[in-house]
């Protein structure tokens, strides 16, 4: 029998949790969740009575080394900088462990002991960083196996509140960590077009934008006479264009994908239109900042506090509109001594939650240009999940089912590669791809002949 452990028993979690909890009897795994608040563990209990729940203290040293000695494999879901400490008790341990978040420095570093105790420690194994891999590689391998020259890679994800639940001027509310949504963009952005470099600093960020248009398509089927992997569509609807704007250092990845010499390689997040002209007004105010700490009298109010910045140029009518309604009667300014992006995530947790009822949404679309057979061509790979409540999200089940499958993968011998590594070889990439299909979230295809 194999001990499975989840840290963390947040919203992310759910999913992860229900995939074990449904498969423990036919596994025959024995699945156990560690959370610091037993209200979370209560919840979980009652929705996964075969789940064994235990409140625990990650920072206690004596108490999570027992945990995770006394485990198979480790799915850690606490917040990033604390994986490393679940790892090394791992490696330690000779324990598996098994991350959503992109792999540290630190985290890389334990490669070798990792292959000499004979455990995998995977990472960047959620939504983005985690799904994107997947799909990605699925497809790079598959043109190069066909002798198809890559030439263009463009990938994007957005997490949003679905349009039937969208109530307010901004078009979004929180389907996942607020911290890192308020300092999204800090260190600006780099890619690669047309085998040139470009950087985008962040006080740009959000004005150099690009419109990208999402289609879902309909049923495809291989078409006869093509090659393997050339698909027709046979159904489709019209197109629904988003916001794009650039995701940190792109080219860090071209070297992980193996298309080191691609011309054009670019990695974005997708917002609905008109969202980052009204974030950029946020960054220009210097509401984002993290940078340094602001110590403001006790009962200052919004809008006392917003004298403070520099706003006075705000001409936009639909900028002004979603100001008007993110400040308007925010009350008293939470946090006495705080960054300026503190202060914001503190009023935007209220102002941006998700009421029981609405649905989220998550969009991914890679595309893909290469040449074959002296023809040109473009590839597109869309998937789109739909939550059902703020609870059962589609940003924790895009999150939270990969890590589950991944477990298990571990457990029954199918991911056998030992060390700290990624979702980009077909060992992991094929099962977990599979796996998701069943769950219902897949991608669809569609080929397009440039000249």
């Amino acid at each position: 029998m194999k001990k499975i452990l989840v840290f963390g028993a947040g919203m992310s979690a759910w999913y992860a949790i229900k995939y074990l909890a449904d498969n423990a009897q036919a596994k025959q795994w024995q699945i156990e969740v560690a959370d610091a608040s037993q209200t979370n563990l209560d919840a979980c209990k009652n929705d996964f009575p075969v789940v064994k729940t235990i409140l625990a203290d990650v920072f206690k040293d004596e108490e999570r080394e027992a945990l995770v000695k006394s485990n198979d494999i480790i799915i850690s879901l606490l917040p990033a900088h604390f994986h490393i400490l679940i790892a090394n008790d791992c490696v330690r341990f000779g324990v598996h462990l098994i991350t959503p978040s992109y792999i540290t420095n630190e985290m890389a570093r334990l490669n070798t002991a990792a292959i000499s105790k004979n455990i995998t420690i995977l990472n960047e194994i959620g939504l983005d960083p985690g799904i994107d891999h997947l799909s990605s590689m699925n497809i790079i391998h598959r043109l190069k196996e066909e002798v198809a020259t890559i030439t263009s890679f463009k990938s994007f994800c957005g997490g949003l509140i679905s349009l039937e639940s969208s109530d307010n001027p901004w078009q979004y509310k929180f389907t996942w960590n607020p911290f890192n949504v308020v300092r999204a963009g800090t260190d600006g952005a780099v890619y690669k077009s047309d085998n040139q470099f470009k950087y985008i600093p962040y006080h740009h960020l959000f004005k150099e934008i690009a419109t990208v248009s999402f289609r879902s398509v309909g049923a495809q089927t291989e078409d006869e006479g093509t090659e393997s992997g050339e698909w027709r569509v046979e159904s489709e609807v019209a197109g629904e264009n988003f916001d794009m704007y650039l995701n940190r250092d792109s080219t860090r990845y071209t070297s992980l994908y193996g298309l080191e010499d691609i011309p054009t390689f670019l990695r974005g997040t997708l917002r609905y239109p008109g969202f980052c002209k009204k974030w950029a007004s946020l960054v220009d105010a210097g509401l984002t900042s993290d940078k340094i700490e602001i110590t403001i009298p006790e009962e200052m109010t919004w809008g006392q506090y917003l004298k403070g910045f520099s706003h006075e140029n705000l001409t936009d009518t639909e900028v002004i509109k979603a100001w008007g309604w993110l400040f308007h009667d925010a009350g008293i300014v939470a946090l006495k001594t705080a960054t300026p992006a503190a202060n914001l995530q503190k009023l935007m947790e209220i102002k941006w939650k998700m009421n029981q009822n609405d649905k989220d949404r998550v969009v991914m679309l890679h595309e893909f240009g290469y040449e074959k057979d002296g023809k040109k061509y473009k590839l597109k790979s869309y998937m789109e999940a739909i939550g059902e409540n703020a609870t059962k999200t589609a940003m924790a089940k895009t999150v939270g089912l990969p890590l589950g499958i991944a477990a298990g993968l571990i457990a029954d011998g199918t991911i056998k590669t030992f060390g700290v590594i990624l979702p980009v070889i077909p060992e992991v990439y094929k099962p977990l791809l599979e796996a998701l299909a069943s769950e219902g979230i897949s991608f669809k295809e569609e080929l397009s002949v440039i000249s």
